[in-house]
């Protein structure tokens, strides 16, 4: 986050007004502005509050930082599981689920 009395709050706050007066005006002319936002932005927007692990991209999101995203799910599911990653291995479903490499594209 940006501390509240960085010399840059200004510029940013500037950037902040074009691109909402930018998305007003392509709502309001009926335009699809291909702005790539998350939905965790949405969620925030709309004052909900968010994981930020389950903010993290996953595989098959088809964004960068999947592998970030492979790895919090990874760490989540180990801490309300078994207490080893031998354990975990074992199960069938966690396996299928993060230890298959993916497939390959031909």
């Amino acid at each position: 986050p940006l501390p509240a009395d960085s010399q840059v709050l200004p510029q940013v706050e500037c950037r902040f007004c074009m691109l909402g007066r930018l998305m007003a005006k392509a709502l309001r002319e009926g335009f699809v502005v291909p702005l790539p936002l998350t939905a965790a932005f949405f969620r925030l927007v709309l004052g909900g509050a968010i994981d930020p692990l389950a903010a993290l991209p996953r595989p098959g999101d088809g964004v960068t930082g999947e592998f970030v995203g492979a790895c919090a799910s990874l760490v989540a599911d180990g801490a309300r599981g078994p207490s080893s990653l031998a354990e975990l291995a074992a199960d069938a479903e966690w396996s299928r689920k993060y230890m298959q490499p993916p497939d390959e594209e031909e």
